[in-house]
């Protein structure tokens, strides 16, 4: 089965080669200057993603989302009749931290709309939206008929049953 396309063209870092082994430098020298080449070519495949370099879960998000896009059969298999464009495995992490910040606002009875538009201005992942379009899409969320709502319930179900998989 062939593989997933990306769905943008990687960054010059990560499609340079990595550098080749020296015969005249010592066996250390090689491994730190591959090692370096490999720190920056993560470094640009998480700005790749959208990931944050600082946000915790970084490396299972990466992980997870190089799955999806490249391993046949990770991503959840589509409906019997998909419409519309395929949704990004980041869009639907970015849904995840939308309904946990703005519901956690909601149950201590605050403004929803005030969070959101300080999510547009503090929170990495959605600075510089739309707040209303952020309530909006968090409203839609929320509504127990809507597709996006049961394709974040599966995604959540995907989520606890894959970190909570008894280690070996």
């Amino acid at each position: 089965m062939a593989k997933r396309k990306p769905s943008k063209p990687y960054s010059d870092a990560i499609l340079t080669p990595a550098p080749k082994y020296d015969p005249n430098a010592s066996g250390a020298e090689n491994a730190l200057r591959w090692q370096k080449s490999a720190a920056a070519k993560l470094d640009a495949l998480m700005d790749h993603y959208g990931i944050e370099r600082n946000e915790e879960g970084r490396w299972a998000l990466l992980a997870f989302i190089l799955a999806y896009d490249f391993v046949p059969g990770f991503a959840p298999s589509p409906s019997k009749d998909p419409r519309g464009r395929p949704v990004k495995p980041s869009k639907m992490v970015d849904d995840l931290m939308l309904v946990s910040e703005l519901g956690e606002a909601e149950r201590q009875k605050k403004s929803v709309k005030n969070k959101a538009r300080l999510l547009t201005l503090n929170h990495k992942r959605f600075k510089g939206q739309n707040a209303e379009n952020l309530r909006q899409r968090y409203m839609l969320l929320k509504r127990l008929d809507s597709p996006e709502h049961k394709r974040l319930r599966v995604f959540k179900k995907f989520i606890l049953t894959s970190t909570n998989s008894p280690k070996k």
